[in-house]
């Protein structure tokens, strides 16, 4: 954070390193305003609009994910049984990663079933479907795998 920053010819800092920032954001606009309308520099009723994120918080939940992935892949499966091998959650920070295809070939290991493509991937930050070559999902050394407390199609499977 800058410490000090010119306002017209006044300068202002923080100095509450424990309070929270959306409060000292503000608290800094109203204390600008003030200051500019002490001085009839500024008119009128201030108007704030603000947009709050939460940087590095994931928007889409792997349940989210999972939706995304079976309803857009469900409805036009025509090459075996749909399934999505959900025993494990595989992401990284930025994406999940979903195995999908025919149950014959993911399940069973009939290879007439396997086809070849990208990997799909749901991406955390806007819940947008995409799909990568699986080399780069393999070396992806930040992709991580751990047990799936609810699967779906792998508790039918059991």
């Amino acid at each position: 954070m800058i410490v000090s920053t010119p306002v017209a010819r006044w300068t202002w800092g923080w100095d509450h390193a424990e309070t929270d920032t959306v409060e000292l954001c503000l608290s800094g606009l109203l204390l600008g305003y003030a200051a500019l309308s002490a001085q009839r520099l500024a008119l009128g009723a201030p108007a704030v609009h603000m947009t709050i994120t939460e940087v590095g918080n994931m928007t889409t939940t792997y349940d989210q994910a999972f939706e995304t992935i079976v309803s857009h892949f469900m409805p036009k499966w025509r090459h075996g049984t749909f399934y999505v091998d959900d025993k494990e959650i595989v992401e990284n920070d930025e994406l999940y990663v979903f195995r999908v295809g025919a149950r014959e070939w993911l399940m069973d290991g009939d290879l007439s079933f396997a086809i070849a493509g990208g990997i799909p991937v749901v991406y955390k930050d806007s819940g947008q479907l995409g799909a990568l070559p699986s080399v780069a999902v393999a070396t992806d050394p930040s992709v991580r795998i751990r047990p799936n407390p609810n699967p779906v199609f792998a508790a039918d499977s059991v």
